[in-house]
């Protein structure tokens, strides 16, 4: 009942050995144990019936219920007709199925049973990339160019194994502590770990000086060169083709936002669009009006819940999360379109704490480009790059190469910004997870290349759940309790055994002596003619204590006086 046999715990696969033994050990004592059991309280159920007052048939059904359940049923049965002892008789019933029911369940009483245990785990994690801390800062640029290459992998990021990724979020990967790669993933049997998260939120908002901007067009590279009013230096815009969406590559970095350009409309949550802009002298084919609008992020911590076996993210927390309640298109704040230098700038940024992360627009305009082109015009060179890609992809937007014959003719603002935020988080993933190969590099297979970037280090509780197997005697300790409180009535005629013959049976033999030590039975008992059943049950029912030491004396001494006279009126001396 306590479960103190469930500190026996082994391993599952121990457990058909374990079983057999367990089954073979119980079924032998516990076979051995039940027939000690009968003997034993049999015994003590004849001095009580022969030590107390009570009927002689209540003797009689009692030491008859012993033999056997059957005749247990059998004098219970009788108890209908005559009552001697309803409660004695059924006592011994219960007792005798309860050795039953223990035999027949022996084999199982000890039983092995499989149960879910919880282990509280320290496990270390790894999460958002950093750059590492081994790379001199004037080498900061020139090593990201290899790191920035793996972003190849953004169209074919649905056939990896993103673990650490969720949509916009970025969350904690469960690792070991004792592998070098921290991306490797642990399994840690089934259950839950709660690990630090990050995701991505984007606002957008048009250029408020938009419509003042001056495209230039450049016949020898074949693009315009965009002033916009207000920001410094210039941006360069091939001439696009009607229904993408791509960014506007600018010859200064910005900082943590780009500035992106749309052919279709951009609808908000009100049905409006950006001002419209007309580009001049557009070539024959590509797109007569354009959106111009900027993008900005802000990275939200929360806390996730992870499945320690796959690592997959079950939930995440809100706090933190304060979107607008409807995305509509308002003005851009010009803090959020910083320029900084070529190099220079962008080195002094990445060696800030976050400088990393709101480095994201050099990230994304560095990125390698596909094969898919972004212009009209035929010039050679002119194609999407992989982030602008997997934008199109995800809002279901045309790409020439691609038969999409269900592109979308508009889309809204708030897709537009939870793509960017999925883009952004994708990104950060495979730069954070994904390493460079020799070629993109620029190194053969003898050479080496020092890791860029790492991932942020930290630990977390996981509550493990595995399974293991027990023993439990749950069946057998209730049927053993049930025996120990019947054979307890047994025990409260201990003390009157001083004042009692010490016969401890009533078989045959002991009837005879019983009955020749109480010759005051003859004239208790009524005569009867027809001895069946029955009719001596209604002849015993007389109040009798036959181990009466007391009583048997005085039938000793009555009877030996008898014999006494007897010899003397035979004319027999007694004394000899």
């Amino acid at each position: 009942m306590w479960g103190w046999e469930h500190s026996a715990v082994f391993a599952l696969k121990d457990q058909t050995w374990v079983s057999l033994a367990i089954t073979a050990t119980v079924t032998t004592v516990g076979t051995l144990y039940s027939a000690t059991l009968v003997f034993l309280t049999q015994k003590l159920s004849a001095r009580k019936n022969l030590v107390q007052w009570q009927f002689l048939t209540a003797t009689h059904d009692l030491a008859a219920a012993w033999t056997g359940i059957g005749s247990a049923i059998s004098c219970l049965w009788q108890q209908q007709t005559i009552c001697s002892s309803f409660a004695g008789i059924f006592s011994v019933l219960a007792y005798l199925a309860s050795i039953l029911t223990l035999h027949v369940t022996t084999p199982s009483l000890f039983a092995v049973e499989i149960f879910n245990s919880t282990n509280l785990i320290n496990v270390s994690t790894v999460g958002l990339p950093v750059l590492s801390s081994d790379i001199a800062s004037p080498k900061i640029v020139n090593a990201l160019t290899a790191n920035v290459q793996t972003l190849t992998n953004l169209p074919y990021l649905s056939s990896l194994a993103t673990v650490g990724l969720d949509g916009a979020t970025l969350y904690d990967v469960l690792a070991l502590d004792n592998m070098a790669d921290d991306t490797s993933t642990t399994v840690l049997g089934t259950g839950t770990a709660e690990v630090t998260a990050s995701t991505f939120q984007v606002d957008c908002g048009y250029l408020s000086n938009a419509s003042a901007a001056s495209f230039d067009w450049n016949a020898t590279t074949g693009t315009w060169n965009v002033t916009i009013s207000g920001q410094q230096g210039l941006h360069s815009l091939v001439p696009p083709m009607q229904g993408i969406v791509g960014s506007l590559y600018s010859l200064n970095y910005l900082v943590s936002s780009v500035i992106f350009y749309s052919t279709i409309p951009v609808l908000d949550a009100n049905g409006d669009t950006a001002p419209q802009i007309n580009p001049p002298s557009a070539p024959d084919g590509a797109a007569q009006s354009l959106q111009l609008f900027g993008c900005t992020h802000i990275v939200v911590p929360r806390t996730g819940v992870v499945v320690a076996q796959t690592g997959k993210l079950i939930s995440l927390d809100n706090a933190g999360m304060t979107r607008r309640p409807s995305s509509v298109w308002a003005p851009l704040n010009d803090t959020d379109l910083l320029h900084i230098g070529l190099a220079d700038g962008l080195e002094q940024l990445l060696m800030t704490p976050s400088g990393f992360i709101d480095a994201w627009s050099a990230l994304y305009l560095a990125s390698p480009l596909t094969n898919y082109q972004s212009s009209a015009t035929l010039t050679p060179g002119f194609f999407l790059s992989n982030p602008d890609f997997f934008m199109l992809s995800d809002l279901g937007l045309a790409v020439r190469g691609i038969n999409n014959t269900e592109a979308a003719q508009s889309i809204t603002l708030a897709s537009f910004e939870a793509s960017l935020a999925k883009l952004l988080a994708s990104m950060f993933w495979i730069l954070g997870h994904v390493e460079p190969s020799y070629s993109l590099a620029g190194l053969d297979s003898t050479q080496t290349f020092n890791t860029v970037t790492t991932l942020v280090k930290g630990q977390t509780i996981v509550q493990e759940i595995f399974s293991q197997a027990r023993l439990n005697i749950a069946c057998g300790l209730a049927a053993s309790t049930i025996l120990l409180l019947i054979s307890l009535q047994y025990l409260q005629f201990c003390s009157d055994l001083r004042d009692s013959v010490r016969i401890d049976g009533t078989e045959l033999l002991h009837g005879i002596w019983l009955y020749r030590h109480h010759p005051e039975l003859a004239t208790l008992m009524e005569h009867v003619e027809n001895p069946t059943n029955e009719n001596l049950r209604r002849a015993g029912m007389v109040s009798v204590r036959l181990a009466d030491r007391n009583e048997l004396n005085r039938s000793m001494y009555t009877e030996q006086h008898h014999s006494v006279w007897e010899a003397k009126d035979d004319g027999v001396d007694a004394s000899q």
